[in-house]
């Protein structure tokens, strides 16, 4: 019996779903939010509407699906699994959707927003993930904003506590997510980061949807995909340690730029 492992392998680079695809299928859900869908029923609707193979719409459907930062959901029903947006909703630096668990049933999902446009990794993205009878909302908005200064900004304890602290608190020998949100005074943070959602690794971008060129994909590189105008345009590029760098791309250079990247 093949793995999920073998059958993406058995899938191949050639069948992932255009990140524009991936986009429009999201739209789609989300401009129905709170409306389920049956999984079979919905791939002709994007058919029709997005003008789209069934293979591409039933694809896309799953990517966003198994993302598991993605306010897509699928829930399994006695007619079958169905999928859509059930709650979503957005803040200055990160995203909250009602997620479902086939075991744990409704749960809340807070999603860190520059996670989700930098890593390239689903398991790197920060989220906190609570039952409706656990954690707040504000003590979700706590741990991000502390993850956002300790992790993305790399601020030390006093910097932090000047800027955003201390709400009565006692200050942190070690810095930590968990300790400094306990000093942070939300009426302080002022934190602006584009939210972006209903990308798929498996469609080789980052999980916000940037196009991204490693050495495992590019010797497919097709250089018009990447350009504005079919000559020239620009790609990032992952360094292998988390962080990205812009490549200029020169359609008369795909076989030289190919070479580069499958180096890096």
């Amino acid at each position: 019996m093949p793995t999920y492992s073998s059958l993406l392998d058995e899938q191949g680079a050639t069948q992932s779903v255009p990140v524009g695809v991936l986009r429009d299928v999201a739209s789609f859900f989300h401009d129905n939010e709170s409306e389920l869908f049956n999984k079979l029923e919905v791939t002709d609707r994007l058919v029709e509407q997005l003008d789209i193979k069934p293979a591409m719409a039933r694809r896309a459907v799953d990517n966003l699906a198994l993302d598991s930062v993605d306010p897509v959901v699928q829930v399994p029903t006695e007619s079958g699994p169905h999928v859509g947006v059930i709650e979503y909703e957005e803040s200055d630096y990160y995203y909250t959707y009602t997620d479902h668990d086939d075991v744990l049933g409704k749960r809340i999902r807070s999603v860190c927003a520059t996670c989700v446009n930098e890593e390239l990794a689903l398991e790197n993205v920060h989220h906190y993930t609570r039952a409706e009878s656990e954690y707040s909302e504000e003590e979700a908005q706590l741990l991000l904003a502390a993850h956002h200064y300790v992790d993305h900004q790399e601020m030390s304890v006093a910097d932090i506590t000047e800027k955003v602290g201390i709400n009565g608190a006692v200050v942190p020998s070690e810095i930590t997510v968990n300790s400094i949100a306990q000093i942070i005074d939300l009426e302080k943070v002022d934190i602006d980061v584009p939210v972006n959602t209903g990308a798929s690794l498996l469609s080789n971008s980052t999980v916000g949807g940037n196009i991204v060129i490693t050495s495992a994909n590019g010797s497919d590189l097709n250089v018009e995909t990447l350009s504005t105008n079919g000559n020239a345009g620009t790609a990032p590029v992952s360094n292998g340690d988390g962080t990205l760098s812009m490549v200029t791309v020169d359609a008369t250079q795909e076989q030289t730029l190919a070479q580069t990247l499958i180096n890096l």
